[in-house]
């Protein structure tokens, strides 16, 4: 929520304050992309890559000799001013005190995470497992009580564990989704025209230089990534060891059998 309410200011910082936000800012950026010189020669013919006319040479010598001119605005330039850019720096210390406060985070529980989802694997290795064998009838696991009700008990309890272990991997990989896009944003603000006499450009450059050396990963006490494509290992690895313990079963079961066979013939 925090690092989503970043975002948000840093878009209001630039008047974009509609509800797709980021997407009226791709809007403009392409705009603004699409008016550039470069973007109308390179839709022309292809002789400009041969020969340029008198006037494009002229103006970039005027260019050249006169320098940019960050005094005047140009009608394209987003309006921003010394102060906005001293929020953008405000909003780099916050930025920097999030991610500061997500590794004290990670470092205080990442044993505990470690922990919780090792518990969470086996119990639904388990709770798998038992299901299993009372619907194929391969053992007696709970005497006295009907099978329906033993499968939909340990459902239950399966269901509360998968619950435990997705809130654990959503909530990191959100967290490293929106700061992911904040650099995503900051990105997008530097292709806008900004006036260079305002200090943002400046403060944006810094901002993306902050984000590019401090990244933000959630993990649980190093082994493995807190995030969503745990899941799809978790699975995959919860499948193998319930099948391999399947095997197991089945073949214990025709052990029996074949035992029981035995002593009934003799």
């Amino acid at each position: 929520m925090r690092f989503s309410r970043l975002n948000r200011y840093v878009l209001q910082l630039f008047f974009l304050t509609t509800k797709d936000a980021e997407g009226d800012l791709d809007i403009k950026i392409s705009k603004l992309l699409s008016n550039t010189p470069e973007t109308k020669d390179l839709q022309r013919d292809d002789k400009f890559f041969v020969k340029k006319s008198f006037a494009s040479l002229h103006s970039e010598a005027q260019r050249i000799v006169n320098g940019p001119k960050n005094d005047v605005p140009s009608c394209n330039q987003v309006l921003v001013t010394e102060e906005d850019a001293s929020q953008l720096r405000n909003l780099r210390k916050i930025y920097c005190l999030l991610i500061e406060m997500g590794k004290a985070v990670n470092a205080a529980y990442g044993v505990q995470n470690l922990v919780e989802v090792v518990s969470c694997f086996v119990s639904i290795v388990t709770y798998i497992y038992i299901n299993v064998v009372v619907f194929l009838d391969l053992k007696p696991v709970w005497p006295g009580i009907p099978r329906g009700q033993v499968i939909t008990m340990f459902s239950l309890w399966i269901g509360l564990m998968v619950g435990r272990l997705l809130t654990t991997a959503y909530s990191s990989d959100m967290v490293v989704q929106e700061t992911a896009r904040t650099q995503r944003l900051v990105q997008k603000l530097l292709l806008l025209p900004l006036p260079a006499r305002s200090g943002c450009p400046d403060e944006l450059q810094l901002f993306g230089e902050q984000m590019a050396r401090s990244r933000l990963r959630y993990s649980a006490a190093g082994f493995f990534t807190l995030d969503l494509s745990l899941l799809r290992s978790f699975t995959a690895t919860v499948t193998t060891y319930v099948v391999i313990l399947v095997q197991f079963g089945l073949s214990g079961a025709n052990k029996q059998q074949n035992s029981s066979a035995a002593e009934c013939r003799c």
